[in-house]
């Protein structure tokens, strides 16, 4: 055996295998057993079937020692129609391979639908006797929809609970392109379009803009290798997802908490530095920077030309943020996801799931372009109106909320506008805008559009009175307070 390619000491390797027959896995034992240690513990209770699903942990116990292996069978079939591959075929295991340190860290590997099975399915199984363990998950899956939320409910039961919260969690899926055929059935093809492979941790100590900030220049030095980061507000988790072609990352995953003041630990959880892709000959890799496709969508590329171009020159952070800025979002929206793990993400593509939400967002940008071109100068509200010199799209600095400054270079002019669906919708996040920029700063200087219901009649939102006579200059709050019993007095 050819010691260059085998594990180093101290170093655990987890190979994710293709299904074999089960009298072809026997015979790999054998031989493997010739050279190395072969754990089939792992193994008892085996029903063999036609073939098995698999993963092996190899790795040396000693320096210089034999090897060891440590396969792991699948305990859980794959949901399908017909019952023709995995229901009836595959060889299911029984156990589930446990490594763990006294430190309290510990890897488990769940083999794509184990995730579904009775005794995994509710998470128990990772805090016996209810201890908070600080578990490593590694969970390789063949999955075309992997934020299925039957499949993400495993994860999300692991740390919506208090003794969850130093869990890592690893999803690696095949690449997009990947098409597998089912066996018997002819027309029917399991596609991934949306690999989603990514890395969740829940996030303890930080806001939405300390998150922000802190791990800027982490996110910015992973996004180079290919390596994306969002936040689940409602879940309080960190997600770091990989772009969807194949690709090799080598990255730097901290251990679970293992001790001592948590605030004082680094920044960067999850550091890459290195990606590969395949080479020209599709027979190996070469070592390479990963880019997501940031190509905007051609709907937007057509329209936003000379003063209603986007700030082309600024990083892919800037670029989010001035597109959230059109949307109506001060606070940091495109780093979020959604229930179902929807990236907010505009200025690049991450896969075709986050793509349909992608395009939808991009529309609304373009229909702020229309209204803008569609009025003419005398028209435009008081915000647009006042800046000296005419506007154009830009971006100032982070600490200013314009997406519109003066085109005129010395001067220092600027307003918020941005495009909201629903008229309802736009009123209130008009105010909404005003809270959270300041009332003093921004009142005047603040314009969300929208469209009458059922016609293309052009609103804006707050109303401003221009008027030398007019007390207020702009519209009030409205008043959202309910009427009925509950505010009527009560009288003894």
């Amino acid at each position: 055996m050819n010691p260059e390619l085998q594990p180093p000491p101290n170093t655990l390797w987890c190979i994710c295998c293709e299904g074999v027959s089960w009298s072809d896995f026997e015979n790999h034992m054998n031989e493997w057993s010739d050279y190395a240690y072969v754990g089939k513990g792992a193994l008892k209770n085996v029903y063999p079937r036609n073939f098995v699903g698999l993963m092996l942990y190899v790795f040396q116990s000693v320096d210089g020692d034999k090897l060891c292996i440590v396969p792991q069978c699948k305990v859980q079939p794959m949901r399908e129609q017909l019952n023709v591959c995995e229901q009836d075929g595959l060889s299911r295991g029984s156990h589930i391979v446990l490594f763990h340190s006294q430190s309290g860290n510990r890897l488990v590997s769940i083999i794509c639908a184990d995730a579904y099975h009775e005794d995994i399915k509710s998470a128990g199984i990772f805090f016996p006797s209810n201890q908070d363990y600080k578990n490593i998950v590694l969970h390789p899956q063949l999955n075309s929809d992997p934020r299925n939320k039957d499949i993400a409910a495993l994860r999300n039961r692991m740390f919506e609970e208090e003794r969850g919260r130093h869990t890592l969690y690893i999803t690696a899926n095949w690449a997009h392109g990947t098409s597998i055929g089912i066996a018997h059935q002819p027309d029917t093809t399991i596609r991934i379009k949306a690999p989603w492979s990514s890395i969740y941790k829940r996030n303890v100590n930080y806001s939405r803009k300390e998150m922000d900030e802190i791990l800027h220049d982490v996110r910015v030095k992973n996004f180079k290798f290919g390596l994306g980061f969002a936040f689940a507000e409602r879940t309080k988790l960190k997600v770091w997802y990989a772009v969807k072609y194949e690709h090799l990352q080598m990255i730097s995953l901290r251990k679970p908490y293992a001790g001592g003041p948590e605030l004082t630990r680094p920044a960067g959880t999850v550091q890459a530095s290195e990606s590969y892709i395949p080479n020209e000959s599709n027979d190996g890799w070469k070592e390479e920077e990963i880019k997501f496709d940031s190509t905007l969508p051609e709907v937007l590329a057509r329209e936003a030309t000379g003063d209603f171009d986007y700030p082309r020159r600024a990083s892919v952070d800037d670029l989010d943020r001035f597109l959230s800025y059109c949307l109506g979002y001060i606070d940091g929206n495109e780093l979020l996801l959604d229930d179902e793990e929807m990236s907010n993400r505009l200025s690049y593509h991450i896969d075709d799931d986050c793509e349909i939400h992608r395009g939808h967002q991009i529309s609304n940008v373009v229909r702020l372009i229309h209204c803008l071109k569609q009025l003419a100068h005398h028209k435009y509200p008081s915000p647009i109106r006042r800046i000296q010199g005419g506007f154009k799209f830009d971006l100032v600095d982070k600490n200013s909320h314009y997406n519109i400054i003066s085109k005129q270079p010395r001067v220092r002019a600027g307003a918020l506008v941005a495009f909201v669906e629903r008229e309802n919708d736009a009123k209130q996040r008009a105010y909404q805008l005003i809270e959270k920029c300041g009332e003093y700063n921004y009142s005047d200087k603040i314009c969300v559009f929208s469209y009458k219901p059922y016609t293309t009649e052009i609103i804006h939102y707050p109303q401003h009175n221009d008027d030398v006579t007019a007390i207020e200059r702009v519209e009030k709050k409205p008043d959202y307070s309910q009427g009925g019993h509950s505010i009527e007095p009560t009288f003894d």
